[in-house]
């Protein structure tokens, strides 16, 4: 059986296994264990031979790839092996010289020869390593962190802005300001106190006069 015979596979695999729930939860699995589609499929087609099967079964006695002509129990490897070395080769391309002018490769490559232009190098990383080739061209990308910045104003000192890592500490600050700010006023002798209260933001006023404070939760990121 040849690498087209197992992509065949993966497509059949694909379109017989039902979309919904079940289809998301096993694309999540792959990703906990860093395989990928196509090493599914290899998977898939390891477990339906019969016993006795031979390298030469997977087309391997035409294959240059060194990672197409790896025994199965390669492929059935943790993936975080396989992306090491995939790296140390990228390492390894990234010194081949290439013609700037063509973007074609002035040395050969692994089974490429001279003259391969790079993108088609890079296609081949791209359909082996589990990131694929971005990841190996511009390294993890960092996610943004979240904070959840609190804004407050008030008729008689503005407006100041602090923030927290959680949304919980974020509103349970307002909360307590809300309770303070409560109490004093009713101290002041102030008995009519509105407090209106909707998603992400709170008011506190005195009904017909300019006394007011508000308080609002802005999600943010932080680069």
């Amino acid at each position: 059986m040849n690498c087209d015979d197992l992509s065949r596979e993966w497509r059949r695999f694909e379109l017989c296994f039902p979309a919904g729930p079940e289809k998301y939860e096993l694309y999540a699995l792959l990703d906990r264990l860093n395989l990928s589609r196509y090493e599914l499929a290899l998977i898939v087609m390891g477990l339906r031979v019969r016993h006795g099967f031979k390298l030469s079964d997977f087309g391997t006695e035409v294959s240059a790839d060194p990672f197409e002509m790896a025994p199965l129990s390669v492929w059935m490897e943790t993936l975080k092996g396989r992306d090491a070395e995939l790296e140390r080769l990228w390492a390894e391309f990234g010194d081949v010289p290439m013609n700037p002018e063509t973007e074609c490769m002035d040395e050969p490559f692994l089974g490429f020869p001279a003259g391969t232009h790079r993108e088609d190098i890079w296609h081949w990383f791209d359909e082996r390593h589990s990131r694929g080739v971005a990841y190996l061209l511009h390294g993890p990308q960092k996610q943004p962190r979240k904070c959840y910045a609190v804004i407050d104003s008030s008729y008689d000192v503005g407006m100041n802005t602090y923030a927290f890592w959680s949304r919980e500490d974020a509103e349970k600050s307002v909360r307590d300001d809300v309770q303070t700010v409560v109490a004093s006023l009713k101290e002041e002798g102030y008995e009519h106190i509105e407090v209106l209260e909707q998603p992400d933001r709170t008011d506190v006023y005195i009904p017909d006069t300019d006394i007011y404070y508000e308080w609002s939760i802005n999600e943010m990121e932080i680069e």
